[in-house]
């Protein structure tokens, strides 16, 4: 018998193994990676307690300082939340977008984008990538109530805040 042809058909039944597990390892790691969902869902909801939970006058900010000084703020015992709401309901729009952009700046990644919506309007979206082209999003979301003196109050409204990749 021809030695020759035995070994060649060994080293092509080991060659075609190598293919065939190489194949499977790549198949299998292929569908086994999925993104992490868990990271940006706590993005969302880091975001809307920071902003529910720090007191403007406590925040250490140069913007924010400049509002105080400027009058533009004038309770700073409230919450960053009521803030905002409060330059919504008075139609500070340019005010509320720099604000935003101020106190979430380093919050998140820069990877992620993040978008804050009073009543399904858009105040402030840090990402210039749309959400509809997103992988992903999270959001977290409140119903709202501004009080602005012992007899008026503002709302209620959903203010809800998004985190996509």
């Amino acid at each position: 018998m021809d030695k020759r042809g035995a070994y060649f058909f060994v080293i092509d039944v080991f060659v075609a193994s190598a293919i065939i597990i190489i194949a499977l390892v790549l198949i299998f790691n292929f569908f086994l990676n999925r993104p992490e969902m868990q990271q940006p869902r706590l993005y969302a909801s880091d975001v809307m307690s920071f902003l529910l939970s720090t007191e403007v006058g406590k925040l250490q900010n140069t913007y924010v300082e400049s509002l105080i000084k400027n009058g533009n703020i004038t309770n700073t015992k409230q919450s960053l939340f009521s803030q905002i709401l409060e330059f919504h309901k008075k139609g500070k729009d340019d005010i509320n977008r720099l604000f935003i952009h101020n106190i979430t700046t380093g919050l998140i990644p820069k990877t992620y984008g993040i978008e804050y919506t009073i009543n399904g309007t858009s105040v402030y979206n840090k990402s210039l990538a749309t959400l509809s082209t997103a992988t992903f999003s999270v959001s977290a979301k409140r119903i709202c109530f501004l009080r602005i003196n012992s007899t008026e109050i503002y709302g209620p409204v959903m203010c809800e805040v998004q985190v996509w990749d």
